[in-house]
């Protein structure tokens, strides 16, 4: 998916690269994230179910990570591609697609959603899920996926809530201890006084005295 330019593109693409194992076990773990991810998955290919697509329609997951998604949609007999800016990721899409049998229903690559490769209305849905925070134009990235889509295409994308149950549980992430932590880093990054000014110790006036001495005050 290519997640931006630069610096900060290159180590989102590292954080998934070296974390490919858990994206794996993400879906098979009991925690209130997982089943959150779990929970989308499934919601997503529910609405694919609904569609009532023909066999073989062609479809594009952009952000495939570890290729869950993307062979269940493979083992509807849809025609589906997969992407993701992380050669890890794809390379775990391509094993698992393989060990499943359905890699004839499946490619996978690296690509980048602001530039995608496919030609104008090629795919009957486009699929993203939890890829728009990570990049650094989602604007731009829409634009390229509603490019690809076929006239009465589908698109289906995920948004972050910032009031989701697992932010609201997690101290780090939860909106509501935001004062709180703002009021914790203003703390830490206020500047504090040097100890041991004119010479040491902890009093801090016979400190500040021997230093206005030795600067004939």
């Amino acid at each position: 998916m290519t997640s931006g330019p630069g610096t900060a593109g290159a180590l989102v693409e590292q954080y998934f690269e070296s974390d490919a194992a858990f994206w794996s076990d993400v879906y098979r773990r009991a925690d209130i994230f997982s089943v959150g991810i779990q929970r989308r998955q499934a919601t997503a290919l529910t609405w694919v179910d609904g569609l009532g697509l023909p066999l073989q329609t062609p479809i594009l997951e952009v952000g495939s990570g570890t290729g869950m998604l993307s062979v269940a949609l493979a083992q509807r007999r849809l025609s589906v591609r997969a992407l993701d800016a992380v050669p890890e990721m794809v390379a775990r899409t391509q094993r698992r697609a393989a060990d499943l049998g359905v890699a004839a229903h499946l490619s996978a690559g690296v690509g980048d959603v602001h530039r995608l490769e496919a030609k104008d209305a090629t795919f009957g849905v486009v699929v993203a899920l939890g890829v728009l925070p990570w990049l650094h134009s989602p604007a731009i990235a829409i634009r390229e996926m509603a490019r690809v889509l076929r006239p009465g295409g589908w698109l289906i994308v995920s948004a972050d809530n910032q009031r989701s149950l697992v932010n609201l549980v997690d101290p780090f992430r939860n909106p509501f201890l935001d004062p709180l932590k703002q009021a914790v880093i203003r703390l830490l990054r206020r500047p504090r006084p040097h100890r041991g000014v004119g010479g040491g110790g902890h009093d801090r006036a016979a400190v500040t005295d021997r230093a206005a001495a030795s600067a004939a005050l």
